[in-house]
This record gives structure tokens, sequence and C-alpha cells, in this order.
């Protein structure tokens, strides 16, 4: 296997894509969105810029596509970044240009829904990274589906390392994960390593 290549970090003074290409909750929730934006100011010294559909709930898939392709088209724009998830994106991806995006290659982060939109960038060229939402399962329905994994596991796979309780998906506390890196299990040590 190829290890991958990484695009270039953000700096402080570069432009940053804010997209929404699932959904546009930031126009119902814009105080979180607004503190967000803030951070990538004065945290990340970063200068968002905002798109049309951005902000606008009810955006039809093609101003969303239209969105993803005006930020990776801007070559004044070194990373593109969800501004939250939803639920249909899947609706934007048979809309998205793979040259396009493919010709001017730039990192991506988002979480929840966008994990359609980092597969299909994964499968076209970017380099993407997923940040995890807060748990939104309790403690039951978590302690079921570990049951359930380990029944399967013993029946298909006894032989397989199983890793349960690590913070990715929609966890809290959350932890990044590049869509597609490395990723290294040490079972014995107990011990996962990502490289970003």
């Amino acid at each position: 296997m190829t290890a991958p290549s990484y695009p270039p970090k953000p700096v402080p003074g570069d432009r940053i894509a804010v997209i929404s290409p699932s959904s546009g909750l930031p126009g119902l929730l814009p105080l979180p969105h607004e503190l967000g934006l803030e951070r990538l100011r004065e945290e990340f010294g970063l200068e968002p810029v905002e798109y049309p559909a951005t902000r606008r709930m009810g955006s039809t898939p093609r101003e969303r596509a239209d969105d993803i392709h005006a930020a990776f088209a801007d070559p004044t724009v070194r990373a593109v970044i969800a501004s939250i998830g939803g639920e249909d994106q899947i609706t934007v991806l048979p809309l998205l240009d793979r040259e396009l995006i493919r010709g001017n290659p730039k990192p991506f982060f988002g979480y929840s829904d966008n994990t359609n939109l980092h597969a299909f960038l994964w499968n076209t060229g970017p380099w993407s990274f997923e940040r995890p939402t807060s748990p939104e399962e309790g403690a039951r329905y978590a302690a079921e589906q570990r049951e359930s994994v380990l029944r399967a596991l013993k029946i298909y796979a006894p032989d397989t390392m199983i890793v349960f309780d690590v913070d990715l998906g929609h966890t809290d506390p959350q932890v990044v994960i590049p869509y597609g890196g490395v990723v290294r299990v040490d079972g014995p040590a107990r011990r996962i390593t990502v490289t970003y």
C-alpha cells in the first residue's frame, strides 16, 4: 500500500472555506456557528470564508454542490470545513465534478453526515479529516452493541483482535481522525497510533 500524500496544513493567515454540504443549520443555530468562526480567526489565525448555502436551511443539493465546487476551485482557499452534519448529503454527491475537485486538492474537515463526502473525496484525491460529534447513544445501547459484536466475532472470527472504547464517531470526548490515513493498532500494548 502506498502511503497517502498529505496536503499542506493551513497556517495563520490562510483563507478557509466554511460550507454546509449537508444542512444549513447555522441559519437556525447562529450562535455556535459564530463561535466557531471566531475561534478559527482568534485561536488559529485563519480567515473563514462562507459560501451562499452555508446558513440557508432548505438549500438544494445543486446549491450545496455549487458551494463545494466554488470552495475547491478557489485558489486562495487552503482548506474546506463543513459547518455541521445533517442527513441528506448523499443527494449532493452525484452532482459533484470529480475532475474539478481532483484538480484542486485541499484538506476537507467534517463530521457526521459528511462521512459521505469524505468517502467521495478519498476516492477522488483530496485528503480529509473527520471530527466526531457528541455521543447520541445511551449506555444501555452501547452495552447491547458491544455484546452483539462479541457474539458475532466469537462465531465468525474468533481469532480477530477486538478494539473497544476508542472515541471515534459520535462520541464524547472527541478525536479527529484522518479519513484514509494510517492507523496502527497494537492490541497487546493497548495502543493506537494515528498519523496525521
